[in-house]
């Protein structure tokens, strides 16, 4: 797994580092930010219940990815990339289980 090296290394340096911290924190929010408008689009459209939190539901995937990222990197055998995959997938049915609209 040497792609998550630097990855890991940044996270390390966030610890020490104000400004990486800032930016590691920043990334995270827009990403979030992003899940939830993907989330908020799937309610209108009809993809997602009208009664998921879409902040949850964001920070739910969000973490997901950013926990088996970690276990990846640190663990390969843990998990392995097929299995992330799965699950991930697994995750954003369960918040993406129905079809939009607008493709009917």
């Amino acid at each position: 797994m040497r792609d998550s090296v630097p990855r890991r290394a940044f996270l390390g340096r966030t610890v020490d580092n104000p400004r990486l911290a800032q930016a590691h924190a920043e990334t995270g929010r827009l990403i979030r930010s992003m899940l939830a408008t993907a989330v908020h689009n799937g309610k209108e459209c009809g993809e997602v219940p009208d009664d998921t939190d879409q902040d949850l539901a964001a920070l739910e995937l969000h973490s997901l990815a950013e926990g088996l990222a970690l276990q990846l990197g640190s663990d390969p055998d843990a998990a392995t990339s097929r299995t992330a995959l799965a699950l991930v997938s697994a995750r954003v049915q369960a918040v993406f289980p129905g079809r939009c609209r607008q493709y009917e």
